[in-house]
């Protein structure tokens, strides 16, 4: 099925930043209490509120953070690994 209707700028952000996180537009909906529906309705461009928008922007930017976070943890569990490992190497007669 082909689209109908171009993409807003918000709309094309929205879908590339679910892609990125992995969620879906129904997971998002969840967590702003709206329906699957009303999320793809914002991305096409049909649903044009103010308020739904910036619900489904601080819930992507929180997404962001929290993934954020997530990285920085797994690099100082990383870094901690690799100094594990060169004390070893030193003590290491």
């Amino acid at each position: 099925m082909r689209r109908t209707r171009k993409l807003t700028p918000d709309g094309e952000r929205i879908k590339i930043k679910l892609w990125t996180y992995n969620m879906t537009a129904r997971d998002l909906a969840l967590r702003i209490g709206k329906t699957d529906g009303t999320i793809c309705d914002v991305i096409s461009g049909k649903n044009r509120s103010q308020v739904t928008l910036r619900q489904i922007l601080e819930v992507l930017e929180e997404e962001e953070r929290r993934l954020a976070m997530e990285r920085k943890r797994l690099r100082q569990a990383e870094q901690g690994r690799r100094e594990e490992e060169e004390d070893e190497h030193v003590e290491s007669p």
